[in-house]
């Protein structure tokens, strides 16, 4: 696996993910939101080894962004990160977020805890289990 594609509405966050995953040998490519993505996937649809999404984004969700993935019979592995955000908004997309992602991760989280998600993200995918968090 090479090609990681993050989206994160937070420039911060991207930068982080960024360094932390060219740092373990991964190339990345960035999405401020999931409509971007949906359109780096579109035009790329073999491009990317992992999705890396934020579920709480403006425009296109995490949520919104995976069941298009599903749409668009993507089979990308999929990790979805949550930081939690307004308390009943964020519970109710985690627990949609678990039926479409194949790991959740929370933020705030260590490199170590990333590269761990995305082991198992990738062993979901391959076995065809859905979700499971941190």
């Amino acid at each position: 696996m090479n090609q990681v594609l993050v989206i994160d509405d937070k420039l911060e966050v991207r930068i982080s993910l960024r360094a932390i995953l060219e740092e373990g040998g991964y190339q990345v490519v960035e999405a401020k939101n999931g409509a971007d993505a949906i359109n780096q996937i579109q035009n790329n649809p073999q491009g990317y080894d992992m999705i890396i999404t934020d579920i709480m984004m403006p425009e296109v969700d995490g949520v919104e962004l995976m069941t298009a993935l599903k749409i668009m019979n993507v089979d990308t592995p999929v990790l979805a990160m949550s930081g939690g955000g307004y308390a009943m908004d964020a519970q109710m997309m985690l627990k949609a977020a678990s039926q479409v992602a194949d790991h959740i991760l929370s933020k705030p989280f260590t490199s170590e805890e990333l590269f761990k998600a995305v082991a198992i993200a990738n062993e979901n995918k391959r076995k065809g289990v859905s979700n499971g968090t941190r």
